[in-house]
């Protein structure tokens, strides 16, 4: 009887502890996956000075087709007015611009993405989903900028332009975005 009685004793244990070997690879995986997630959040490191030196030739050619780009396609009697530029580490080109609309006065910083060597802006999106990821686009442009080819406001708006940043600032009730202080 002895026998008999032991191996189902046995097994009982073994299946106690199954579960428990599961029910802690379960839960260890939910917890990689939770920090994953956290790190995928997380903003990439910045570039080293040798990574940049390396970069920026290519990031300025580039930035020498978009530009003429951007001039040719907003067609201005005036030279254009620029935000920030920057190169993200895949060589997309991020920034704003500051043209003229068709009526002649400006329309403040808008941005725009440049994959290849053609601006887009949000408002050439045919529909919805098309300005999701453009505006999707735009957040890693924002999280990523690898190398700075024109300082400037990375805000939109008019009160980003420099006419409208002295015209906002003397305006007692308009506010204008700034940086967090670091």
């Amino acid at each position: 009887m002895v026998a008999t009685s032991h191996p189902s004793i046995l097994s009982r244990e073994v299946q106690d502890n199954l579960v428990l070997l599961a029910g802690l690879v379960w839960g260890a995986l939910i917890w990689g996956l939770a920090i994953q997630d956290v790190i995928a959040q997380l903003p990439p490191r910045p570039p080293t000075p040798i990574e940049v030196a390396a970069g920026r030739p290519r990031a300025a050619a580039k930035w020498r087709v978009v530009r003429s780009m951007l001039v040719w396609r907003l067609d201005q009697r005036a030279p254009l007015e620029f935000g920030a530029v920057w190169s993200t580490r895949t060589g997309v080109i991020c920034g704003l611009v500051n043209g003229w609309g068709s009526f002649g006065g400006l329309t403040g910083m808008t941005r725009f993405i440049a994959a290849g060597d053609t601006p887009a802006f949000v408002e050439d999106e045919p529909d919805a989903e098309a300005a999701k990821r453009f505006n999707a686009l735009w957040v890693t442009c924002r999280v990523d900028p690898w190398i700075v080819l024109r300082s400037g406001s990375a805000e939109t708006g008019w009160c980003a332009t420099r006419q409208g940043h002295q015209t906002c600032a003397a305006t007692p009730h308009a506010s204008v975005s700034a940086s967090p202080a670091r």
